[in-house]
């Protein structure tokens, strides 16, 4: 039971990392896109750009609310770890 407790909340862990690391990429991303939207001088261009963060900002919120939802089952896994 103990192997299983472990397994169980080291895959959570991985799943925590891989979220972390999508936020991370679209947070890089929306501050490019941002720092495009800030240079660009075509409305047409602008409008394009403001679109992409838009959608990445939606993106971070999906992936903030899976973090949250992973953490959650993470320590539910973790009250389960062998004292």
């Amino acid at each position: 039971m103990p192997e299983t407790a472990y397994a169980t909340l080291s895959a959570y862990l991985w799943d925590l990392r891989a979220s972390a690391e999508s936020k991370l990429r679209c947070l890089t991303r929306l501050q490019r896109e941002l720092a495009a939207l800030e240079r660009a001088t075509r409305p047409s261009h602008r409008a394009g750009v403001r679109e992409k963060i838009v959608d990445d900002l939606n993106d971070l919120a999906a992936i903030s609310k899976t973090f949250r939802s992973l953490s959650q089952d993470a320590v539910k896994a973790a009250a389960k770890l062998p004292r």
